[in-house]
């Protein structure tokens, strides 16, 4: 076993470390082409591969084809073959009983992993499949559905010679010995949330290595629904001087250390840890909001975020935000999610149309050019192309043409971009570039296509209650599911303890569910850098569907 592992609780850098201090003497030691890096996403595995050394103060680059997920790297090793992500359509012409959406169990992350959103009729068999193979479960332990489900599967990729990305791990276990390069050391970053298949590939490849790190955090490991397992990173075991614990935090304070460490310390397996609190005391305090009546708590986390701190308001699950979005939507408050970034209710000043977010179209149009008084082309751009034509003619009969040169000249990078003062006369009527030329925002939405005014509507209320900064600075509001935002941070986060019926019914059953959410918890509760304020549970009557913090 020629295996090491970085423990990194909460906030103690363990990105960082990896980033400026053992890559770029493994890479100075070994040859950067000796290196390997791997992590849940290839931007988090380039970043974390191309920082500068601490010590030196220089980048030693790791080639490009040695970083990425594990995914990629199998799937450059097997010859880059078909996948079926492709050729979903062609499953669901021939399984019409088992439709596909090609969508996995992880659309299901934001509900905590127990709510069912997929919508096909082989979803939900499909996603057992993958996790019964990301476990290694054997056959014989498979449900019948599943079996029935999986001879369809393989005959049908068979058949068009096809493989899943589960088959990238799986052919790469059995058929390749070394990983890609032949390297002398692999890195693996976000250890916790590998499947026990993807850590049987690693360590494999660990024989012919000289070391793999192991990276993570036992604690935080959340995604066990995907097949995730905490037990699947620290064992085997391993002599303790092959073990590093990240010792200071420089996220979480005093109080909130010791409230979190009372929720992971009921965790049945996990690998002790000794680190250090924030130099900083903190708050911990409950209040009397819960999800179904937050009200008091929103408008708290409003004037938290007017003052200029960072506020996360997290839950286990998606539908106990609906109410908090409601609130913040009326309150004209400006929030986002920047971990999920393809929920627009999360998004709201990013909803776009044609590439073009609300809170950009809006910018653009009162935004002025150089010269003070016109846009620039890119910013005329942006916004006239969505004015509607109507009996008003506040476009141009030409304008169509002239936005498609616009758009071409854009591309070309052409000088002249500077200003519109040519531009603005040709494409707007004259009863229009009067109120354009004014910058009169209301004019604009109620010119605007249909379509558009859906997106725009939170973003005008925004920019008439805060200005211009309300639109251009990133909001002080987060809001999300707790498994949304691992690896975020905030000043003060407010944490709703309700778990859903599927949960609670798990916990019931099974101490490692109830470890699971525990672990949740922790996560959720170690994300605040000053205070925590714990919200109260919804009443369920006799049901327990909470989590005492």
């Amino acid at each position: 076993m020629k295996e090491l592992r970085y423990f990194g609780p909460p906030g103690t850098g363990k990105s960082s470390l990896l980033a400026t201090e053992k890559i770029p003497a493994a890479a100075e030691r070994f040859g950067p082409e000796k290196v390997i890096v791997t992590s849940f996403t290839r931007a988090a595995a380039r970043e974390i591969a191309t920082k500068k050394s601490r010590t030196t103060g220089s980048t030693i680059p790791i080639p490009h084809q040695n970083v990425g997920t594990l995914h990629s790297l199998c799937y450059r090793l097997l010859g880059r073959p078909e996948l079926t992500v492709g050729h979903i359509d062609q499953w669901n012409e021939k399984h019409p009983g088992l439709t596909l959406t090609g969508k996995t169990g992880s659309e299901s992350l934001d509900e905590g992993g127990v709510e069912e959103l997929l919508s096909g009729m082989g979803d939900k068999v499909y996603n057992k499949l993958s996790i019964y193979r990301a476990k290694m479960l054997e056959r014989r332990l498979w449900t019948p559905d599943v079996e029935v489900f999986s001879d369809k599967w393989e005959d049908w990729k068979a058949e068009l010679g096809l493989m899943d990305f589960t088959d990238l791990i799986e052919k790469c276990l059995d058929t390749m010995p070394m990983a890609p390069g032949n390297p002398r050391v692999m890195f693996i970053d976000e250890a916790q949330d590998f499947v026990p298949l993807q850590l049987a590939l690693i360590r494999s490849w660990g024989l012919h290595m000289d070391w793999h790190v192991l990276c993570g955090d036992d604690d935080q490991c959340i995604y066990h629904f995907t097949g995730a397992s905490p037990d699947a990173f620290i064992n085997p075991p391993i002599d303790n001087k092959f073990k590093l614990v990240l010792s200071q935090s420089h996220r979480v304070p005093l109080e909130v250390f010791e409230r979190a460490n009372r929720v992971i310390e009921r965790v049945g397996i996990r690998e002790p840890k000794i680190y250090q609190p924030r130099n900083a005391k903190g708050v911990v305090r409950n209040d009397m909001s819960s999800y179904a009546s937050p009200e008091s708590s929103v408008l708290e986390a409003i004037d938290i975020a007017s003052s200029g701190q960072t506020v996360m308001i997290l839950g286990s699950c998606a539908y106990m935000l609906d109410s908090i979005k409601r609130i913040l939507l009326e309150n004209a408050a400006p929030f986002h999610n920047p971990y999920r970034r393809r929920r627009g209710d999360w998004n709201p000043l990013a909803g776009s149309g044609n590439g073009v977010s609300a809170r950009d179209l809006l910018l653009a149009f009162i935004g002025t050019g150089p010269d003070g008084e016109y846009w620039t082309i890119e910013q005329l751009y942006k916004w006239s192309r969505f004015i509607k034509v109507g009996r008003e003619g506040l476009l141009r009969k030409r304008a169509a043409a002239i936005h498609k040169g616009m758009k071409e000249a854009l591309e070309r990078n052409d000088p002249g971009l500077h200003s519109s003062r040519h531009t603005v006369k040709e494409i707007l009527s004259p009863d229009a570039i009067k109120p354009a030329m004014d910058r009169n925002v209301d004019w604009l939405f109620d010119n605007l296509k249909s379509a558009r005014k859906k997106t725009i509507d939170f973003a005008l209320r925004v920019y008439h209650q805060h200005g211009e900064s309300g639109l251009d600075k990133v909001p002080n509001i987060t809001i999300g599911t707790i498994h949304s935002v691992k690896g975020g941070e905030a000043d003060v986060v407010y944490l709703m303890p309700d778990i859903s019926f599927q949960a609670a019914e798990a916990m019931s059953r099974s101490g490692k569910e109830t470890d699971a959410v525990h672990r949740l918890f922790y996560v959720g509760m170690t994300r605040a850098k000053n205070e925590l304020i714990l919200m109260s549970p919804k009443n369920h009557r006799n049901n327990t569907l909470y989590v005492d913090l």
